[in-house]
């Protein structure tokens, strides 16, 4: 049997890259823990099936278990959290989804030094020592959205509208797949490259979707990315619940649906709340909160809440569906038209485009469709 000479170390770093211990991978590599530990060791050298056995299950180009010394590891978001506030979990889909993050900002890495009318993002900048109830009023502001948004706006799109508007700004919103109990969405931002936004497609409850998406988009917007739980002890993130409240529920739009503003604390009844959470596009809890935080329901009103207060998931028969339709949903607006309006230009090849989109070029008049539609969804009245 053909013996790999890969590095050991290499192996070592992929294993943890993929947040896998020794007796995980060897469980996902049909081994034995003893034997992984000797290829780790390299007291012994994987054949060639064990060798393409490892890359396809930790979902790694060959060529990157073939490098001479382990590569540089991506460095994670900060205040890695699960949304019950438990021990860290960065579980083996966690990595996957943040490799393929990783990927795409390489891209546009590619595209900013290839395409010189490439589109640049558009993010203003807070102190986080400014009240988040300004903040949201100022982006609002904006971004020209008056006080009727969302009240008009279908549930059916109104996570899709809000994306559309933050993409608008050339910030991509991304949507992954990985366990809820990692997170449900984060944000990666440095100096040297485009700010990203990743939703978890796990999160099927479309009102916790839009509010993670503006919970991370305030994590952009002061400089300081992180992990979307439900956990308010940490300063940063109870900041950010308090921004994503205030812009997806600003006071003259709660107006709008309370016709007689009370001058003290009242005790909703549950059909008014679940009508105007439904206007605002929000979960019923969200709303709760709200409201005691601006003295228009008394302290320990939510409780009687949850998070999926009203919610019933919906039943899925099997996981076929439109390959394309899905691709370009995961990608976003901003990322697909980076891409196919580079490629129009004559700034990268019909090959790269392809291989960056994963959709061939003979399905190239969908994307300019999906591009096209979303551009339109931006638009705010």
């Amino acid at each position: 049997m053909t013996a790999v000479p890969i590095n050991p170390e290499t192996l070592v770093w992929a294993r943890n890259l993929r947040s896998l211990s020794l007796e995980d991978a060897a469980e996902r590599l049909n081994l034995d823990a003893d034997a992984l530990r000797k290829l780790e060791a390299g007291s012994v050298k994987p054949t060639l099936s064990q060798f393409e056995e490892i890359a396809s299950k930790y979902r790694l180009p060959q060529a990157t278990l073939f490098s001479a010394r382990p590569p540089d590891t991506p460095t994670l978001p900060n205040d890695f959290r699960t949304i019950a506030s438990g021990s860290p979990k960065q579980s083996f889909e966690f990595s996957i989804s943040f490799s393929a993050v990783e990927n795409l900002r390489r891209v546009f890495d590619i595209i900013a030094e290839e395409d010189g009318e490439a589109e640049r993002y558009d993010l203003k900048s807070y102190d986080r020592k400014l009240d988040p109830e300004l903040v949201a009023a100022s982006e609002r502001k904006r971004l020209g959205l008056g006080p009727n948004i969302p009240l008009d706006w279908s549930s059916g799109e109104a996570f899709n509208r809000w994306r559309a508007i933050i993409e608008a700004q050339g910030i991509p919103v991304v949507m992954q797949k990985f366990p809820l109990e990692d997170c449900r969405g984060y944000t990666i931002n440095n100096e040297y490259s485009r700010p990203m936004i990743v939703i978890n497609k796990s999160e099927e409850f479309r009102p916790a979707r839009i509010f993670t998406l503006l919970h991370e988009y305030c994590h952009l917007l002061i400089g300081e990315p992180g992990l979307s739980d439900l956990n308010s002890d940490n300063s940063v993130e109870a900041y950010c619940n308090k921004f994503a409240a205030a812009f997806l529920m600003p006071q003259d739009t709660i107006r709008l649906l309370i016709k007689q503003w009370p001058n003290a604390p009242q005790d909703w009844p549950d059909n008014k709340i679940k009508y105007w959470a439904s206007r605002l596009k929000v979960s019923r809890i969200a709303l709760a909160i709200r409201l005691e935080d601006l003295g228009l329901a008394p302290r320990g009103f939510s409780r009687k809440f949850d998070w999926y207060s009203g919610y019933r998931p919906r039943i899925r028969s099997g996981s076929g569906g439109d390959q394309i339709a899905n691709t370009l949903s995961e990608l976003g607006s901003a990322f697909t038209s980076t891409v196919y309006d580079a490629f129009r230009r004559g700034a990268i090849t019909q090959a790269n485009a392809e291989d960056y989109l994963g959709i061939r070029s003979t399905h190239f008049d969908r994307v300019a469709e999906y591009v096209e539609k979303h551009r339109g969804l931006s638009i705010v009245e």
